[in-house]
């Protein structure tokens, strides 16, 4: 009960804090260019296909029977509770048919694109030209900036030509910046004598990806600058919608960062059980050290993502033939393993979401989930020893059947 009232506490003051700040400062509007391949067309600006636009799908995620009557019978109040859901209630339903349901869904072409003297807005990576026009599909996040913030914004000019890999969170998140900023990556054969623009306070783990990928620390090009003027930039787009990757750069991806880490495909043989830790990290799993010897007994090894350099989780995963533990960004690894690999993710039910099997889904992974308790107002999780132990059964099959909850 006091769980729910301070969510409903914070609902309450993130609206009333968003709503003053759009009422003293709002964001600034543009007119908006939303299909960049028509209007470079028209206005001659060069543009390069990489790969066509496609049908992609994902199917049903696999549970246990319970969590499919947890569905049925509080399934509304779950999407209520859903941390996305007092911004926008439809990314909660897309995350809830995500592990419910077939979708197919379209996907347009991918290209690069230059665009004379354009304008980037650091803090999400939007990209505007000369006359201040909004470029749609440069960016997946929905930040623009305040109006106070442009009008006293003084901009950095960079002469030349410039890669723009700067994308909103992915100087914080792991899987934002590997699938918004790294995939743009697959777009380009060479990076010789390349300039690429990213987002501030790149860290190691950030020049360690790009490193494999084959990229240099010093052809990264930062300003502190809110808006950057570049003389020739160049953009591109490798999906639709963020955590939506085009199977071909995923793959692509896949495949570069496998060689760069020396990971010859033919010679592994993926027998390693991994079990993802997130006890130095928020969102816990509570009562881990009571249940890891249900882990322990078949096989996995616990691991700590955040404590390994790039290089070796790409090694480690490589190996893999299941990956599990609570749901968190140390999942994206799970790109790295061999196709067919069985993931494992454990749920909150007031902190999920469905962004896991789209991608691991692109790989023809086997993709399972089971939903705990929430433990706390941040999100920590308990999870129940009899379901954990019949969910690693049926996942991995083993003998437990499942019987019916009502």
């Amino acid at each position: 009960m006091m769980v729910n009232l301070r969510r409903w506490a914070d609902d309450r003051r993130f609206a009333w804090d968003r709503w003053w700040l759009d009422r003293r400062d709002p964001e600034m509007e543009f007119p908006v260019i939303t299909d960049l391949a028509a209007e470079a067309e028209k206005r001659g600006w060069p543009l390069r296909k990489v790969a066509s636009g496609q049908i992609q799908s994902n199917d049903i995620c696999r549970c246990l029977s319970e969590d499919f009557v947890l569905w049925v019978t509080r399934g509304e109040k779950m999407l209520r509770q859903h941390r996305e859901w007092h911004k926008e209630p439809r990314i909660s339903w897309r995350w809830a048919t995500a592990l419910n349901a077939i979708r197919r869904y379209p996907m347009s072409d991918t290209f690069v694109c230059t665009i004379p003297r354009a304008k980037v807005y650091q803090r999400g990576g939007a990209v505007l030209t000369d006359a201040d026009e909004l470029i749609k599909e440069s960016y997946f996040g929905m930040w623009k900036p305040r109006r106070s913030e442009w009008q006293g914004a003084k901009p950095v000019k960079i002469a030349g030509r410039i890669l723009h890999f700067a994308v909103i969170y992915a100087d914080s998140n792991i899987s934002h910046f590997t699938l918004d900023c790294a995939l743009k990556a697959t777009m380009f054969d060479s990076f010789e004598g390349a300039k690429i623009l990213a987002t501030p306070r790149f860290r190691d783990w950030h020049y360690e990806t790009f490193e494999l990928l084959g990229i240099s620390r010093d052809q990264f090009v930062f300003t502190d600058s809110l808006i950057t003027e570049c003389e020739e930039l160049v953009v591109a787009k490798t999906s639709d919608e963020c955590f939506f990757p085009h199977t071909t750069h995923l793959k692509e991806f896949r495949r570069r960062m496998l060689r760069g880490a020396g990971v010859d495909e033919s010679a592994v043989r993926p027998t390693k059980r991994l079990y993802i830790s997130r006890a130095k990290d928020k969102r816990r799993l509570l009562n881990e050290d009571a249940l890891w010897p249900l882990w322990e007994e078949r096989g996995f090894e616990r691991i700590f993502c955040q404590d390994m350099t790039t290089r070796n989780k790409v090694r480690l995963f490589a190996e893999a033939a299941v990956v599990a533990g609570p749901h968190g960004s140390g999942f994206i690894n799970g790109i790295f393993s061999p196709l067919g690999t069985k993931l494992i993710e454990l749920h909150n039910p007031c902190w999920w979401d469905g962004s896991t099997p789209h991608y691991a889904q692109l790989l023809d992974h086997e993709y399972w989930y089971g939903f705990g308790e929430n433990a706390s107002p941040s999100f920590d999780t308990t999870f129940d020893r009899r379901k954990l132990e019949r969910l690693l059964d049926y996942a991995l099959g083993g003998p437990s059947t499942d019987p019916m909850p009502y």
